[in-house]
């Protein structure tokens, strides 16, 4: 069957609060396939403690601060062991994750559905009678359909168990199996939509472990075939994306007769590939338990490696059609540290998680992509002294994700991390003076003599802070790096907004010709030489920094680098003129606010209100999004503020003698 990463890595079953043998009742039936699972998470319930030393730990450091946050969960009886194996959010109120629990004879399905802010078990139906029933994953096209898959006992053979949830209920699917009397099951499942799904796994074909993938298409789920690594090797498929119904990505691994090593499978074209993927070291055991792809060009993929004593993470990234290893954070000198599950909500912004060794007991681990780099986010655990563990994430846009695992609290539980964003926004005054609603207050040039007004602002999306740029081009860093600037500089027009690139960290600027000046962001173009019909009042980048829309005047937008053109208002006839524009979560739409607070909604940007028709005691001058893209503000030249759809109100300066107008305003996250 392979080598595994030694015994520190007993951990190789996917699902949540798998027993040991002795305490399954498949016992030495199952002993033989079951152990292929190889995620390295949701541990055996009692064999935990041979696996990483004692069970003794320790909450998150003293003082840590951290957006993620324990949400309460439910569990299925009265100190009966329950835990969760994976979680799909179709938006930021509606998540569904799944798992199992020991209900004293036999393993049963788990799950749990997000709705108005609660958790909630909901029922779910089981295999047979007295068998045990697992579910490993589950993916959500939307609110009111979702597919789970894991597997079940018929008899001593574990065989594929798929469970749809529509109309409001759970039922049983029927799932084909590989082989007569042999071992199947799923490990991972992705929907593109409600009528197109892909679930992987594995299956024993008498001696050794084999890929399985099946389909959902015409409302019945078949075998695809899909390719095996070597000859009479096992082959393990943990997890699956598709960005749509013809461009999927599966991670697992393989045995090369030595060691596992990593496999990724491909969909393109209607079949199934093995495409290269790198591995950490020469002989050392690599794994791939989780993957995500933002689009059929953007994917990450996450397991962990053994350096020759011990597990780290591992990371690995899919850009210009090559996998590379991406460097990805530790826990500790010499810990045990593995990722199980990753969710992206475009191709700047991941999310993996899973659990790491703090010397004495597991801790949850989250770590986050941001700006084309890893980093560990402080995470939560239950009590003190406990084992902590994340099995899965999903994340509906970068503000907005769900971690779900276990904890062992006596028995093991089920465990929720929620991560939200802290939501409010600042306002800047042509003077430099720098307002704050629900946001950190870093400084302001409001006391400083300038050589020109500012005319904008942008939010540095990694340190919190944010800049301030003239209308010479001057820019002005507050708790955010500088990178240089147009002051001093003879221009053509003046700057009239900015854009921070969400990739970089850098930032651009662009005057009112359309001419743009690009800090440690790239150039994608410009209108410089360009003769406009109205001039260019503002600017926005697209969520992952591949791009940029620029607006003029008359609503006419100019779209640079990966930036979609979604329609304008150039052609219309407007009551007032354009003064600025945001751009939706995804990058697949935008909105144009004039300065009577109409509104204009492009691609997927929804239309939450104006102010059109309101008489208002000064202009618009600009908008801002909600970090979910579910609402937005606007703020007029006296301080103002106007929120529509989910975007709250958190003050403003509307009725508060100011010495110089607001001129802009961004958010703060």
């Amino acid at each position: 069957m392979g080598s595994r990463l030694g015994s520190g890595l007993s951990r190789y079953f996917r699902l949540a609060g798998r027993e040991p043998d002795h305490a399954d009742p498949r016992k030495a039936q199952d002993h033989h396939h079951r152990h292929t699972r190889r995620a390295w998470v949701a541990l055996p319930w009692v064999a935990l403690v041979a696996a990483v030393g004692t069970t003794m730990g320790s909450a998150a450091p003293a003082g840590a601060s951290t957006p993620w946050a324990i949400t309460p969960s439910p569990n299925q009886g009265t100190n009966l062991n329950n835990g969760l194996s994976g979680v799909s959010c179709s938006d930021a109120a509606h998540c569904v994750a799944v798992g199992n629990y020991f209900n004293g004879p036999v393993r049963q399905t788990l799950v749990e559905m997000l709705s108005a802010g609660v958790w909630a078990i909901t029922p779910s139906p089981n295999q047979g009678t007295n068998v045990s029933n697992f579910l490993n994953g589950v993916s959500c096209s939307d609110a009111a359909h979702c597919v789970a898959v894991g597997d079940y006992f018929n008899g001593p053979i574990p065989q594929t168990l798929v469970e749809t949830f529509s109309g409001g209920t759970w039922t049983i699917t029927p799932s084909p199996n590989q082989g007569t009397n042999q071992p199947n099951l799923l490990s991972g499942v992705s929907c593109s939509d409600a009528a197109h799904c892909v679930a992987v796994g594995d299956y024993n074909n008498g001696t050794v472990n084999q890929t399985l993938v099946e389909t959902l298409s015409g409302g019945a789920w078949t075998i695809t075939p899909s390719p095996d690594q070597g000859t009479n090797q096992s082959n393990f498929l943990g997890g699956v994306s598709c960005s749509d119904a013809s461009h999927c990505v599966a991670g697992g691994n393989y045995n090369n007769g030595t060691v596992d090593q990593t496999l990724v499978e491909t969909l393109s074209g209607g079949t199934w590939t093995v495409t290269p993927s790198p591995d950490q070291g020469t002989n050392l055991a690599n794994l791939l338990n989780g993957v995500s792809c933002s689009d059929a060009a953007h994917c990450v993929a996450v397991g962990g490696y053994t350096n020759g004593t011990t597990p780290q993470t591992l990371v690995e990234t899919l850009s210009e059609g090559m996998w590379t290893i991406t460097p990805s954070p530790n826990q500790g000198t010499n810990q045990s540290n593995v990722v199980t599950g990753v969710s992206c909500s475009d191709a700047a912004h991941c999310v993996a998680t899973g659990d790491y060794n703090n010397g004495t007991a597991l801790q949850t681990l989250v770590e986050t992509l941001s700006g084309g780099t890893w980093t560990i986010t402080p995470s939560p655990n239950q009590g003190t002294n406990r084992i902590n563990e994340l099995a899965g994430v999903s994340c509906s846009d970068p503000a907005d994700c769900v971690a779900a695992g276990l904890y062992n609290n006596g028995t093991f539980q089920t465990l929720v991390l929620a991560h939200s964003a802290m939501e409010g926004y600042r306002l800047v005054a042509s003077d430099g003076g720098v307002f704050s609603f629900n946001a950190p207050f870093f400084g302001s040039t409001g006391a400083i003599h300038l050589n020109q007004p500012v005319v904008g602002m942008g939010a540095d999306p990694f340190t919190g802070g944010y800049w301030m740029v003239a209308r010479d081009g001057g820019i002005f860093a507050f708790n955010a790096p500088f990178f240089g600037s147009e002051g001093g500089m003879p221009l053509n027009q003046p700057v009239v907004g900015m854009a921070a690139d969400p990739l970089t960290g850098g930032y651009w600027m662009v005057a009112s010709d359309g001419g743009v000046f690009s800090f440690n962001a790239p150039f994608f173009g410009s209108t410089g030489a360009i003769h406009l019909n109205q001039p260019v009042v503002g600017m926005a980048a697209t969520p992952d920094g591949g791009g940029y829309w620029m607006v003029a005047r008359d609503g006419g937008v100019f779209s640079f680098g990966d930036a979609g053109f979604f329609g304008s208002t150039g052609a219309i006839q407007l009551n007032q003129p354009i003064v600025g524009m945001a751009s939706t979560t995804h990058g697949h739409g935008y909105w144009l606010v004039a300065s009577d607070g109409g509104v204009f909604s492009f691609g997927d940007a929804g239309f939450f209100g104006s102010t059109g028709a309101i008489h208002l005691n000064q202009p618009v001058v600009g908008m801002a999004a909600t970090p979910d893209g579910k609402g937005y503000w606007m703020d007029a030249s006296d301080g103002g503020i106007f929120a529509f759809g989910d975007a709250q109100f958190l003050g403003s300066m509307g009725g508060v003698r100011l010495n110089q107008p607001v001129v802009g305003m961004s958010t703060a996250t």
